[in-house]
């Protein structure tokens, strides 16, 4: 189950890494399984129950991503 986001769920984001924060221990391969829409390529890190997004170039002025694991 997903306790929280950082940032929170609708915030605005301003290209800082994106934490998902589970109630167990994640397993490795969870990062293939994440996706941002639009597209934006990062790196996704998996460390006990918490999964990492971290983006690798600006974001688009006034676009909203999507985050789906």
């Amino acid at each position: 189950v997903l306790l929280a986001t950082n940032p929170a769920d609708g915030a605005s984001w301003n290209g800082e890494p994106v934490t998902f924060t589970f109630d167990q221990p994640m397993a490795e391969a969870v990062a293939d399984s994440l996706t941002v829409e639009p597209a934006l390529s990062g790196s996704i890190s998996v460390a006990d129950a918490t999964v990492t997004f971290t983006p690798d170039g600006e974001l688009e002025p006034g676009t909203r991503y999507r985050f789906q694991i």
